[in-house]
């Protein structure tokens, strides 16, 4: 098994994502993320799902987080995974990552059964050449809504119809409010000589 490993840690590099399958027939399985960091040491995120404490019904009570470096030596331990969730740092290049079963006699570098294991895979994301094709955001389209049994030509219609409709109101308004002054300025004027004395 650790040979196996070791081989398929000569295939990739360190900075990806892996998804670590289980390989017991249980339902535990974890997520991997790691990048390089400025420092040139790697920076991996784990997050996992269904683990189940105590780990079997042997005296077994972590899990531990291993990596298998990619010039071949033999796999480090980087920690053990506590809940769930854990954070690791590796100086280290390393290309496959795995998850053991440990009791209380394993101590430092002592492997148990492996659990997971998964090969770090390369952010596709991130690996887009320049010649290659890059997606286009479509454009989007806005259609006005349709009713049940509408047409959109009824639709469009029907806003023909209603602006139409308007500018009559407009216009009806428009020329009752002229009315209204020709009518108050002729009132006032009549009213006004009425108040005149004779012979002025």
């Amino acid at each position: 098994m650790i040979a196996g490993l070791v081989l398929a840690g000569r295939v990739a590099a360190s900075e990806g994502t892996a998804e670590l399958v289980n390989v017991a027939g249980e339902q535990a399985r974890c997520w991997v993320g790691s990048v390089l960091l400025k420092s040139f040491s790697y920076k991996l995120i784990v997050s996992c799902r269904d683990l189940t404490y105590p780990a079997s019904d042997e005296d077994v009570f972590d899990y531990g987080f291993w990596i298998v470096p990619s010039d071949g030596k033999p796999p480090v331990k980087l920690g053990v995974l506590g809940v769930g969730k854990a954070e690791f740092g590796s100086n280290v290049r390393f290309s496959t990552v795995f998850v053991t079963k440990e009791g209380r006699q394993q101590a430092g570098q002592k492997m148990g059964p492996v659990v997971m294991r998964g090969d770090m895979r390369p952010i596709k994301f991130l690996e887009t050449g320049i010649g290659e094709p890059t997606p286009t955001l479509a454009p989007i389209e806005i259609t006005p809504t349709v009713g049940p049994g509408q047409a959109p030509e009824q639709v469009a219609a029907k806003g023909v119809q209603l602006g139409a409709t308007i500018l009559k109101v407009v216009g009806v308004a428009f020329v009752l409010g002229i009315g209204a002054i020709v009518v108050v300025i002729v009132v006032s004027s009549l009213g006004s000589k009425k108040n005149v004395p004779p012979g002025l």
